[in-house]
């Protein structure tokens, strides 16, 4: 992973769910011969030169990641949720980097021209917060800039994400309007993984 487009912005990939609402490990379930985890990863693969994954300890789900991004984090807590899995990856971002991505490992389908825009549009008016929006709808992956890291480790608690903390920012965060249906999804539940096989046409 030594060439990148965005050498300064790293991605932190959220893997360490619990996936109840699947009945199994959804990261570990395939989408067109590939698992949901690496079709979400490769979405940053080439733009970034730091990927972290946050992984809960499974060793499957690590061994098969592990040639996939610069650096696994593992969550042995997975049950005190989300606001545990942001803190480990926000350790292990290195010191060069000026920008981040909060990705979810569950998000098969994000467009590279969303990710390309999120970052142009960061670098050229330099808000805080970055947040893309589909049609009126917030997404993610989130975009943070280096010095909201103290906020969010600090903020955090239990199994949220950073909504709450982008509330009492709004001045500082520019949400982009991207024509992209892909930051809208994820896949938690049964029926999500059944609508996303009809968007590939119907393929495991």
């Amino acid at each position: 992973m030594a060439w990148a487009v965005f050498r300064n912005v790293a991605v932190i990939v959220l893997a360490s769910g619990l996936s109840r609402r699947m009945g199994s490990n959804k990261m570990l379930l395939k989408l067109v011969g590939k698992p949901i985890l690496i079709r979400a990863i490769r979405n940053f693969s080439g733009l970034f030169s730091e990927i972290i994954l946050v992984s809960a300890p499974n060793e499957k789900e690590i061994s098969m990641c592990a040639r996939e991004v610069s650096k696994i984090a593992v969550n042995s807590k997975p049950e005190e949720g989300m606001s545990r899995s942001i803190k480990i990856g926000l350790l292990c971002l290195s010191s060069k980097q000026k920008a981040f991505f909060l990705a979810l490992g569950d998000q098969p389908f994000l467009a590279e021209s969303t990710l390309r825009l999120m970052v142009r549009a960061y670098r050229e008016k330099r808000p805080k917060i970055v947040v893309p929006v589909y049609r009126g709808i917030r997404g993610n992956p989130v975009l943070f800039d280096i010095s909201m890291v103290e906020t969010l480790a600090s903020s955090l608690k239990g199994d949220k994400g950073a909504r709450d903390i982008i509330g009492k920012h709004l001045s500082e965060t520019l949400f982009l309007e991207l024509d992209d249906r892909g930051i809208s999804l994820d896949i938690d539940t049964p029926l999500d993984l059944k609508k996303a096989k009809t968007m590939t046409g119907g393929r495991d």
